[in-house]
């Protein structure tokens, strides 16, 4: 009896690629990224699709493939769905939530309505918009907010002071925006005020929530100091980050891995730009590192391993050695990346391991129709 096929939209198509590349931490472009996934797949399960499939499914440029739904549900369970049609119900959900949000792709010829009134400062209406979304709209919505939010600042023709004065406040844009597609390099004109309003309203002192808060975006500011050689700026903030502040493991237990990583690892930076390099503290830090390293997931992993990698820039003899060292102590966090990554510069592996959605994704989770 012949397996039943399935005929692929093009939207579901989409949905299914970029789940599996924040999945596995780099993008399909080639067939040897898709050998790589076969291989990603049979290491997890045992089972697999051929590389010649995934390559007919996610890149061929007339795809009008119908592939068996075993091969459907194979890749559906890679990424933690039951079956295809579990990710079917899955994805036409958030599909239709793009729909009904107006989120169009960055580069796509006609622009979202909500595009158009921030440009305006035409808030009446966006403000409404986006207050009636609570904290229990699901993570991946508000990564979809966040991303259309962060693309339509980034390329504001005017200020987007206005934007961040009036929304800085509401839980979609501070979570969505500021916290799930944050922005690192700064890329997003005006940024620097964009988070110190966020920071206004928090009192690190009265809740786990607003610790976390306070912690994530004054690490943001720390780095961004740093790597701008504003050294006063480093040195008045790590003063009031770490001097007077300095919050042990136990303190920072109920803070999520993201922020705390980054709260211990940029403590580097702050007494990098106090004194130079501060070799007792990187002992105690690594050691740290390592045991927040256990119970981590390969996303969380990852994330630690570039903050990290991506600090020690100020000690590049000790970064290629920790480089080496964590290649073979976490080999799963390296399986995207071809052998000879030691040979490469820091800068090159500093982006294969970066696992930021804002420097990641860009806009690859909104679904375009072609023509």
């Amino acid at each position: 009896m012949p397996k039943p096929s399935y005929p692929l939209a093009e939207y579901l198509v989409h949905g299914l690629k970029w789940m599996i590349e924040a999945q596995i931490n780099f993008r399909l472009v080639n067939k040897n990224s898709c050998e790589q996934l076969r291989l990603l797949m049979l290491g997890k399960s045992q089972t697999t699709v051929s590389t010649h499939t995934l390559y007919r499914i996610f890149l061929h440029p007339q795809n009008e493939n119908k592939p068996y739904l075993h091969t459907l549900d194979l890749l559906a369970q890679f990424i933690d769905f039951s079956d295809w049609n579990q990710f079917c119900d899955f994805y036409q959900e958030l599909y239709s939530f793009q729909i009904l949000s107006g989120i169009t792709a960055p580069h796509h010829a006609h622009k979202s309505l909500l595009r158009f009134c921030i440009y305006n400062k035409d808030f009446k209406s966006v403000y409404p918009f986006l207050e009636q979304f609570s904290n229990d709209l699901s993570e991946h919505k508000k990564h979809l907010l966040g991303e259309e939010i962060y693309n339509i600042l980034k390329q504001n023709p005017n200020s987007n002071i206005p934007f961040f004065k009036k929304f800085s406040g509401l839980p979609v844009v501070r979570e969505g925006f500021f916290e799930l597609m944050a922005d690192p390099d700064f890329t997003i004109p005006q940024y620097e005020f964009g988070l110190h309003c966020y920071l206004n309203p928090l009192n690190p002192e009265r809740s786990h929530a607003e610790l976390q808060e306070y912690i994530f975006a004054s690490a943001l500011l720390l780095r961004h100091y740093f790597y701008q050689r504003n050294w006063k700026k480093v040195v008045e903030l790590g003063a009031i980050l770490y001097r007077n502040s300095l919050y042990d493991e136990q303190a920072l237990v109920p803070v999520h891995v993201f922020p705390k990583i980054r709260y211990y690892a940029y403590y580097l930076l702050y007494r990098f730009a106090e004194a130079g390099f501060d070799h007792a503290y990187w002992e105690r830090f690594y050691s740290l590192f390592h045991r927040m390293m256990q119970p981590a997931n390969l996303h969380e992993r990852r994330m630690m391993l570039h903050t990290c990698y991506e600090t020690l820039g100020i000690n590049p003899e000790l970064q290629a050695q920790v480089l080496v060292a964590c290649m073979q102590r976490y080999p799963e966090n390296f399986a995207h990346v071809n052998p000879g990554v030691e040979g490469l510069s820091p800068t090159k592996v500093i982006r294969l391991l970066d696992p930021n959605a804002a420097t990641y994704f860009q806009g690859q989770r909104v679904f375009q129709p072609k023509g």
